[in-house]
């Protein structure tokens, strides 16, 4: 599959994707338990690289909790989509975006953390 094909696809679910965690009856559950994970193992400020986080939810919940966000993701509609909803919510000052072109792979909703603390 090409990377202009993995782009598309998920270009297409974006509306559906930033509802979806907030879904009782699809990802809300998800959303909830990643958000404790987070809490409880992330340090209590950082810098934090939300790799392949679409349109943002989980980048807009890191930094409503003080934590310095970048944004990766290959569709550039995903992150227009995010860049829209993170001035919504009022983060945007914390929140950077890498360019969609960059040629990245990992996994949804793979988030690393860098600064002072250990990796955990």
């Amino acid at each position: 599959m090409t990377k202009d094909a993995v782009r598309a696809h998920y270009a297409a679910f974006g509306e559906r994707e930033w509802q979806r965690l907030t879904n009782p009856n699809d990802g809300a559950v998800e959303f909830a338990l990643t958000k404790q994970f987070l809490a409880r193992y992330l340090p209590p400020s950082g810098r934090i690289l939300d790799l392949g986080g679409g349109p943002g939810r989980y980048t807009i919940w890191l930094a409503e909790h003080d934590y310095q966000v970048v944004l990766a993701d290959l569709s550039p509609e995903l992150l227009a989509m995010a860049r829209t909803q993170i001035a919504a919510a009022g983060v945007g000052q914390q929140v950077g975006h890498a360019c969609p072109t960059l040629d990245t792979g990992g996994a949804n909703y793979a988030t690393a953390y860098h600064g002072d603390h250990a990796r955990r």
